[in-house]
């Protein structure tokens, strides 16, 4: 291939608009990535946000009935414990993080207060339930990495479109 060849070649996207509309579907293509990405991160804590909302205005109050309780050294205890055949007809077997005291009352009443959603009794909360945090901590990191990411796009793109 010529000079004059190569050089008209190069020059054809330039004049034709083709390199500023590839550009531009790139950096869409770039966006809606990153958008659904951030909706796949946080879809995890927008439902369970939704769930205990639903949970404090629906939900009922039951006694579920304690299997076990076991304690690691140092630790909060663990409970083992089955809702009624009729808020959960397949008797699942739950487990939740709790307080020493809630951990000592339900191993001596052999019942645990339960905050349970009737048409759906994987949403529950054990009074005296530890809260954990490492979802929302792992959803804040990946949220900031995504912020970073997209900055240094941001930033990079600025650099590439702007005229030395």
């Amino acid at each position: 291939m010529s000079e004059e060849g190569a050089g008209s070649h190069e020059g054809a996207g330039a004049e034709d608009g083709t390199g500023a509309a590839m550009s531009q579907r790139r950096a869409r293509r770039f966006v809606v990535s990153m958008a659904l990405i951030a909706l796949l991160v946080n879809l995890p804590l927008l439902t369970m946000v939704l769930d205990a909302r639903r949970l404090s205005s629906d939900g009922v109050l039951v006694d579920a009935s304690l299997v076990e309780v076991s304690s690691r050294s140092g630790g909060d205890p663990w409970v083992s414990f089955r809702l009624d055949r009729d808020v959960d007809p397949e008797q699942t077997l739950w487990a939740a993080r709790v307080t020493r005291q809630t951990a000592e009352e339900a191993e001596a009443s052999g019942v645990l207060p339960v905050r349970v959603l009737p048409d759906r009794p994987s949403v529950h909360r054990v009074q005296g339930q530890v809260r954990g945090y490492a979802g929302l901590l792992t959803t804040l990191v990946v949220d900031g990495v995504l912020v970073l990411v997209a900055v240094w796009w941001w930033r990079a793109r600025r650099r590439a479109v702007r005229p030395d």
